[in-house]
């Protein structure tokens, strides 16, 4: 194939999303379809996307046993390092195919009035309360944020609850770019009254054993100063930096996404081979 072509293909499916136009035109390059991109660009990867999520078993062998004996984790790193990843795509998708653990998470920017309880009791709604339709589990999640913001309820509360619903599973509850809480808050006594309820509702284990009910936040690390101005969170908060990958670890990171490509024709295992050098290459920079 001629190397414009291969070109095209390669800058094309690097991005994270390839034009009507553009995709028609590559596919008539190569002579076959082209495939969904695997390459987020520089979305993170989520819950949906482990499958295509490589090259970390490090960071998240560590996060796997720091859940395992502590209450409290702290991702802590540079912006874009792959915390939300690690943490959505990496972690929480091993510990639930282990059959013995149910995740959620939230991220307080996700909301129009960046209001903290409303986040959380959006991501535990769907573990405490059974909705008939969407409309039901608005009204559901308005009001828990409510009993939680006034102490109505406690997350202890529901977090006994949702263990009684399911014997012998764990919790981990995931607080994505946790510095969103000092960037987006701006009434401080507000933000110290979410993180008081949030932290009561973690409790230490008892002395030898593990806990049941497990929080891990991931957080920039430009922003770990002012977290800390908040004594408990302080007093609370781990550090567990995200390890980097090996070299060998970056190429799984690169290529395995790709794997189940499997072009068939030469054409496009020339295009296949061009892409992942061309992945390598800027991924290295």
């Amino acid at each position: 194939m001629p190397m414009p072509a291969m070109s095209k293909l390669a800058s094309s499916i690097t991005r994270s999303t390839i034009a009507p136009s553009s995709s028609r035109r590559i596919a008539d390059a190569v002579g076959e379809p082209i495939v969904p991109c695997p390459y987020p660009g520089l979305a993170y990867f989520g819950p949906g996307d482990a499958d295509l999520f490589f090259g970390r078993d490090a960071a998240v062998n560590r996060l796997t046993e720091a859940v395992s004996r502590q209450r409290l984790t702290a991702l802590v790193g540079a912006s874009g390092s792959g915390k939300s990843s690690v943490v959505l795509a990496g972690l929480a998708p091993r510990l639930h195919g282990t059959g013995g653990w149910r995740f959620s998470h939230f991220r307080i920017g996700t909301e129009l009035e960046s209001n903290p309880f409303l986040a959380l009791a959006r991501a535990l709604v769907p573990l405490y309360v059974a909705s008939a339709s969407d409309t039901e589990r608005l009204r559901n999640t308005k009001l828990f944020a409510a009993s939680i913001q006034s102490g109505e309820l406690t997350l202890r509360d529901v977090f006994s609850d949702c263990r009684s619903r399911n014997k012998g599973t764990r919790i981990l509850l995931i607080a994505d770019q946790f510095e969103e809480v000092v960037t987006l808050v701006d009434d401080e006594a507000f933000l110290h009254r979410f993180i008081d309820v949030l932290l009561a509702g973690f409790p230490r284990p008892a002395p030898g054993g593990g806990p049941d009910i497990c929080l891990i936040l991931t957080l920039r690390a430009d922003f770990y100063g002012r977290a800390l101005h908040d004594r408990p969170l302080a007093d609370a908060l781990p550090m567990q930096a995200p390890s980097r990958p090996w070299r060998s670890a970056r190429m799984d990171t690169w290529s395995r996404p790709a794997a189940p490509m499997a072009p068939s024709s030469s054409g496009t295992r020339r295009a296949h081979r061009h892409l992942l050098s061309c992945s390598a290459v800027i991924r290295s920079r």
